[in-house]
């Protein structure tokens, strides 16, 4: 009987021990993490609006051909992300990997990259980009052009060439003292088909203007800019002007940085 008393404990504190790991309320979570989670949520969704569906999706998370899930959904899909991942730190801290080594340096290098990004950003948000700044852009990156080029030798014999258009000498008549078959005018092409550093140059040029680009074998060529057009299926204006404004705020963003990492002894090339 007393044995059979034992038992009978054994089971009832068994079982109400089970049922009260069940029952365990999730972990609360701040909105501001929430709302946090909901943003990136979104921003995945719109970085990836034809990606396939995975393999395996996460539990609960909505069908590929299923509509888009409403705020309330997402915020639901989101809370649930976070409350899982906070069961697993637990688990973790439990289990004593916060004092791992490994895991303690894995942990330094996501929280310096976490915070390299988010100053990153930050500084791309400070920039302030005008509709002129990037209707330029657009122009550069949606125009086609004809180029007409001459390569010198040296940076000599280009200074010279200089002197001669000074004095009143036309580029086409410059062009055509020139004996090599490499100075032509090109048929109509996109900067973005040529060599960066020609491109970059080419890009801050307007129709008619002369402008000279150092080569890497010393010599030099001296480029005009003698028609453009509008590139055929270029999307409107307004339709890009987004991304145009974001490159241009990166562009400046990662030139602070670039200035930052020189200052602190880092070549960043």
């Amino acid at each position: 009987m007393k044995k059979k008393t034992i038992a009978l404990t054994s089971l009832l504190t068994l079982a109400a021990f089970t049922a009260g790991w069940a029952l365990a309320a999730a972990p609360q979570i701040a909105e501001n993490r929430i709302a946090q989670q909901v943003k990136a949520l979104q921003q995945q969704a719109a970085a990836q609006p034809d990606a396939p569906a995975p393999d395996a999706p996460a539990p609960d998370a909505p069908a590929p051909d299923a509509p888009a899930p409403d705020a309330e959904q997402l915020r639901q899909y989101a809370l649930k992300q976070l409350q899982a991942t906070e069961v697993l730190k637990a688990a973790a801290l439990r289990a004593g990997l916060d004092k791992n080594p490994d895991i303690q340096a894995q942990l330094a290098n996501l929280e310096a990259e976490f915070y390299a990004n988010a100053y990153a950003k930050h500084l791309a948000e400070q920039v302030s980009v005008s509709d002129a700044e990037a209707r330029q852009l657009y122009a550069g990156m949606t125009q086609q052009i004809q180029l007409q080029h001459i390569r010198f030798a040296s940076q000599a014999d280009a200074d010279a060439a200089q002197d001669l258009l000074r004095k009143g000498l036309s580029f086409e008549q410059l062009l055509a003292r020139q004996p090599s078959s490499d100075n032509a005018q090109s048929n109509w092409i996109s900067p973005q088909q040529l060599p960066p550093q020609i491109a970059d140059t080419v890009r801050s040029m307007t129709r008619g203007q002369i402008k000279t680009v150092p080569l890497g074998d010393n010599g030099v060529l001296m480029l005009k800019i003698s028609a453009t057009r509008p590139a055929e299926g270029a999307p409107p204006f307004e339709q890009v002007k987004p991304r145009l404004i974001e490159q241009l705020q990166q562009q400046q963003a990662q030139q602070t940085i670039f200035k930052l990492l020189q200052e602190n002894g880092i070549d960043p090339n």
